[in-house]
């Protein structure tokens, strides 16, 4: 009861500050993330379709595409990251959002060309978990897992924080299984499913684009990687 209570607090205090600031990008995101850590997406995603209408800002739009995925909306999904796409939004961070599934032309061009240039802008020294995690997407995408996997194992080899750790697992299992090496991707699966299995986040956070958004990503990409490894499994047994 004491937490719904906080929920309803939180959600009036917003709506107050939305009713003076209509538009205001950060009250806005602030309520999509609300609502997407209640468990409730049906409602993040209509204040997410609201917020991307009444603001110019990008963090609802960039929110909605983790939305519409965990909603298991894939058109939708790919529709709007072509349009993110055609603005140039985002930066790394669209790279990763717009390259969650598998995608091609265009599209894939793009948000590979955003992870190069964010990579190109930055001394090694410099290179930041997320940085190195679009790198390492964009590479598996485009078919060159060798260097996908080189990539992602610089996060995985530790010293990182978890929701950063998992993903780079479940970018060497998709790396790994696509070259056939399957005992290392299962060995990877195992590692990132101990790490899914962790206690994750605080849901009353708010931390939907550092917490609570990561964890999401990393589902997502958890399915695609299960899939991977038990449809070999599958095969191996015929």
């Amino acid at each position: 009861a004491g937490t719904a209570s906080k929920w309803d607090e939180a959600d009036a205090f917003l709506r107050k500050k939305l009713e003076k600031s209509p538009s205001n990008g950060s009250y806005l995101n602030m309520l999509v993330r609300l609502k997407a850590c209640q468990g409730n997406l049906k409602a993040a995603l209509d204040e997410s379709a609201r917020a991307q209408k009444l603001t110019a800002e990008g963090w609802p739009s960039l929110s909605r595409v983790v939305l519409l995925l965990q909603n298991g909306q894939e058109s939708e999904y790919h529709q709007l990251c072509h349009e993110l796409l055609e603005q140039g939004l985002g930066g790394e961070i669209m790279a990763m959002l717009a390259l969650l599934l598998p995608v091609n032309g265009t599209d894939l061009d793009r948000a590979c060309q955003l992870a190069d240039v964010a990579i190109a802008k930055k001394e090694p020294d410099e290179f930041s978990s997320p940085l190195i995690l679009a790198k390492a997407l964009a590479e598996c995408r485009r078919g060159h897992f060798d260097s996908a996997n080189q990539w992602a194992s610089r996060v995985s080899a530790g010293g990182v924080v978890k929701r950063y750790e998992v993903r780079a697992w479940l970018i060497q299992v998709l790396a790994q299984g696509r070259l056939g090496r399957f005992d290392e991707a299962r060995t990877a699966l195992s590692k990132a499913e101990e790490l899914l299995n962790q206690p994750q986040v605080d849901l009353t956070s708010f931390e939907y684009g550092g917490g609570l958004g990561d964890w999401a990503i990393a589902g997502i990409l958890h399915r695609e990687a299960k899939a991977l490894v038990e449809t070999e499994k599958k095969s191996a047994l015929r």
